[in-house]
């Protein structure tokens, strides 16, 4: 072989090489199995009002990963045409056809960009049931296009994406464009969004028709025509523009901003004014605190405007755990307790605290009230008469039959106007939570903008709760609290420090005075052990109690008046050391049984300073 020859060779070789590495590494993604159009041809004809006619004829070639049922096709329907603007178009009268036999039956869809600015018709040709095996299918569409003309300064023009970005690859595509007048020049463009490249042909034909055409219209690429006209032979020769999407959405926003900040200030005035009207217990008008009409009186009920409550030598005919009612507005474990105290004050049992705190039963006829009685039946039921007292749960079947019956009497009676709204308070919370879920997912980011208000009426509606806690009471709920109120600011001051958990020892006067409430039990039916001296004279009992002569109506003078003196004067009564004593005892075997009757609201046991309690010591049984 001549040595020219083989060089030659050599160098055809690697050009083939290259070409064919070339050729790979050009290759479409889409070519492997993907669909695509064979033939699209379209004639568009521009009517006198402006409208465009359009007939496309489409020939669809299924790839081997195809689903084989038909055909999508995609049109712009608004695009951004300047920074105020936006172009829409209408496309209407859709009608489907094909000549191959496919199925035509068509659906619409549309959709929008995340700024709404740009949205996208699309249509589905074909029946989903159906797949069609022959290799090709053909499609004739036929629609009307509002708004494609465009008007310059001399001149209008219908511009228009003949294809758009969603297209598969389209091999061969011929538009033949029919204005009236004719065509006075053209122009054409086959190439990404942004860019421009010139058509294989673009030409005015001698009947002043438009021609384009153009083959291997890769997918992503755009086919653009525009035919120039002369000025005014079309009557409606302009875009239609529309306020930019996003810019009305930014108003809404703005709107629903303003709207929310004020919403969100107007709702704790409401709050306000709700418990303005809802929050005040109702007062009898004409008769004194603490006194009930007598039976046929009706007196008128009015808003309580804070009466000054008389100190009541003597305590009320009323339960612990009704009173707890009365001056909580709910039944809480710790009324519990006290009842237990109580029943161990009157005689019925006898409770022993320190490590193995127990009830022993003593004399059950002494059980002074309905309450004590349900708890008493509920702690021995089972016959035994020495109940351990530190067992989870021991104490849970006395504590809802108590609930019950406190309830029941406080519906009877009608104490309450309104009771406590913590039950409202929550599925409003529960409720505002379940619409912020599903507006986000409707509204999008919207919704963030309404969080001021959610926030604000969750705070309200807590704030306003947390102040109804103890509900509305009526004339006579509010009666009967003055009752228990009088008899508790007697006992409050006297009240020792290290009886009963932290919270209670914290607690205000006007709060229910807990464990130590059951002293009224021995001040005002029983005489009173020593629990109390005075510094700087000889013990006796608490005031409207019988004892050493003398000492009661020293007492009496010291608390005469409305009121008890605040702070306490020097010659306040003090716990002897055995007062100390049975009362930490007590205060021990309290949070025992708070413990068991309901472990979530258990009380914390308060320690007791070395000397201060007995181990062992039971709760005193008076008398």
């Amino acid at each position: 072989m001549p040595p020219g020859l083989a060089s030659r060779l050599r160098l055809l070789l690697a050009a083939l090489l290259a070409l064919f590495v070339l050729g790979v590494a050009a290759a479409p993604a889409h070519a492997a199995g993907a669909d695509q159009i064979d033939s699209f041809t379209i004639a568009y004809t521009v009517r006198p009002d402006g409208v465009l006619e359009v007939q496309e004829t489409i020939v669809l070639r299924f790839g081997s990963s195809s689903g084989r049922h038909g055909l999508e096709r995609f049109w712009v329907i608004r695009e951004p045409y300047d920074d105020r603007q936006d172009a829409v178009y209408r496309i209407e009268q859709i009608d489907v056809s094909s000549p191959s036999g496919a199925a035509t039956q068509w659906s619409r869809t549309d959709s929008n960009a995340s700024d709404g600015r740009l949205a996208v018709m699309r249509i589905r040709i074909g029946d989903p049931a159906v797949t069609i095996t022959q290799p090709t299918a053909t499609y004739v569409l036929r629609y009307h296009v509002f708004g494609a003309m465009r008007s310059h300064q001399g001149f209008d023009s219908l511009y228009w994406d003949a294809t758009g970005d969603r297209f598969p690859l389209v091999k061969n595509a011929a538009i033949n464009v029919v204005v009236p007048g004719g065509a006075l020049d053209v122009f054409c463009s086959a190439a990404e969004p942004g860019v421009r490249a010139d058509c294989d042909r673009a030409r005015i034909r001698p009947d002043k028709s438009a021609e384009f055409a153009h083959k291997t219209l890769q997918p992503g690429q755009i086919l653009t025509v525009e035919v120039m006209i002369a000025a005014g032979v079309v009557a409606d020769n302009k875009p239609h523009l529309e306020e930019r999407a996003d810019a009305a959405a930014e108003r809404f926003a703005q709107g629903l901003m303003i709207g929310s900040g004020v919403a969100a200030g107007i709702i704790p005035l409401i709050g306000w004014w709700y418990y303005r009207r809802n929050g005040t217990d109702k007062r009898f008008v004409g008769l004194p605190p603490g006194v009930l009409p007598i039976r046929g009186q009706v007196p008128r009920e009015v808003p309580d405007k804070d009466v000054e409550i008389p100190v009541s030598f003597a305590p009320p005919r009323l339960p612990l755990a009704v009173a707890g009612l009365l001056l909580d507005g709910t039944t809480q474990v710790r009324h519990t307790t006290a009842t237990l105290v109580g029943l161990a004050v009157s005689g019925a049992i006898k409770l022993r605290s320190g490590p193995d705190p127990e009830a022993r039963l003593i004399d059950p006829r002494k059980v002074p009230d309905k309450p004590s009685d349900l708890l008493l039946d509920s702690i021995f039921d089972s016959g035994q008469t020495s109940v351990a007292l530190d067992v989870q749960g021991a104490l849970s079947e006395g504590h809802d039959d108590i609930v019950k019956y406190v309830a029941r009497q406080a519906d009877q009676g009608k104490w309450f106007v309104r009771r406590s709204p913590r039950k409202a308070a929550g599925s409003v919370t529960g409720g505002l939570a379940a619409a912020s879920f599903v507006g986000f997912w409707s509204l999008g980011s919207a919704v963030l903008m309404v969080i001021p208000v959610a926030v604000s009426l969750i705070a309200t509606v807590a704030v306003v709760s947390a102040k109804l806690t103890r509900g509305q009471r009526s004339g006579v709920g509010r009666a009967l609290t003055d009752q228990v109120e009088g008899s508790g600011r007697i006992w409050q001051p006297l009240k020792p420090t290290s009886f009963g958990s932290r919270r209670e020892r914290t607690s205000s006067p006007s709060t229910f005075p807990g464990l130590c409430s059951s002293i009224w039990q021995i001040a005002g039916q029983r005489s009173v052990p020593n629990w109390w001296s005075r510094a700087g004279s000889t013990p006796g009992p608490p005031p409207g109690t019988t004892g050493t002569p003398g000492t009661s109506a020293t007492w009496a003078d010291r608390w005469t008046g409305s009121t008890p003196p605040s702070p306490r004067p020097p010659s306040m009564p003090r716990p002897s050391p055995a007062g100390r004593a049975s009362a930490v005892a007590a205060a021990s075997v309290a949070a025992a049984v708070a413990a068991a009757a309901r472990p979530a609201a258990a009380e914390a046991v308060v320690a007791a300073a070395p000397g201060e309690r007995a181990p062992g010591t039971a709760v005193p049984r008076p008398g």
